[in-house]
């Protein structure tokens, strides 16, 4: 092992462990939860639960949301005061096991995306350590995070508010109309933003590795 290949694994060595003590973390969190879900009452993941029955609730933040029947009373306001609900959750008591099932996909989906990224990030940092920073290797693993972000959270938003219209539209009288789906599209700007902004650090990477790669070449 040589001095400059010690000098650029060095820099790493702090963020990697402290990366790969926190996805530890995860998997042994996530594991321990499915399992006392599944093997005891009373505990729930993603909102599956073993307890029976149970309900499945939706938040209706949204606010382009108007349901029937759902008011406010301002019970104890001053005269020439008002108030207006801002969120609220609307549950199904009974809901069937695809109903259920829905809801789990739809909150596991940002735990998955997060979960994947983090792993990602993880074996870019070890790939980084290993063969150094600039390397074809570390420019695929940069695209394939961005690629993650950006796609899972395009998807995410997408099955999360389609689960979501579709219980809705179980719970209340006013339906959920196509017109209306845009509305519930609550994804994050910044994590696609940065999805792109990684794909294309990684096209540059790759084509500054090349040029590096034959500068090496000619010396």
């Amino acid at each position: 092992m040589t001095a400059m290949t010690r000098k650029q694994r060095d820099p790493l060595q702090p963020l990697l462990t402290v990366v790969d003590f926190i996805f530890s973390g995860l998997v042994v969190v996530t594991v321990l939860g499915a399992g006392l879900a599944v093997f005891s009452r009373g505990v729930s993941i993603f909102g599956w639960s073993r307890t029976v029955p149970y309900s499945v609730c939706v938040p209706t933040d949204d606010s382009n949301f108007r349901a029937t029947g759902i008011t406010v009373e301002p019970g104890g306001l001053r005269p020439g005061t008002g108030a207006s609900m801002q969120s609220a959750s609307i549950c199904l008591l009974h809901p069937t096991t695809g109903q259920a099932v829905a809801l789990t996909i739809a909150q596991v989906t940002g735990f998955v995306l997060f979960a994947g990224a983090f792993y990602l990030v993880r074996r870019l940092l070890r790939d980084a350590a290993k063969n150094g920073l600039f390397t074809p290797d570390l420019a695929r693993w940069l695209r394939a995070l961005g690629w993650w972000l950006l796609a899972g959270e395009v998807i995410a938003t997408i099955v999360v508010a389609a689960i979501r219209i579709s219980l809705l539209n179980r719970m209340v009288n006013d339906r959920i109309g196509p017109g209306l789906w845009y509305g519930y599209l609550h994804g994050s700007w910044t994590v696609i933003f940065f999805g792109v902004g990684l794909i294309t650090a990684a096209r540059i990477m790759r084509v500054g590795s090349v040029m590096r790669e034959d500068l090496e070449g000619t010396v």
